[in-house]
């Protein structure tokens, strides 16, 4: 299944229709010394983290916690 990590909305959605215990983020862009992009970069690399952790912590519970992993 596609996501656009860059679409909070899209996120939330599908965060919450899968209801995961753990989130492993592998996107990433990569050119980041390239200069025709550099938005590009920080939308998926800033704002898509941004918008992973927003999305798990809209579905967690006192009992529950999501492990959200990165590299």
């Amino acid at each position: 299944q596609y996501l656009d990590i860059t679409k909070q909305s899209d996120v939330e959605k599908i965060i919450n229709e899968i209801n995961p215990s753990i989130i492993i983020n592998c996107a990433a862009y990569t050119d980041v010394d390239g200069r025709k992009e550099i938005n590009a970069g920080i939308k998926v690399n800033v704002a898509g983290l941004q918008n992973l952790i927003h999305a798990s912590d809209s579905v967690e519970s006192a009992e529950r916690e999501i492990k959200l992993y990165f590299g």
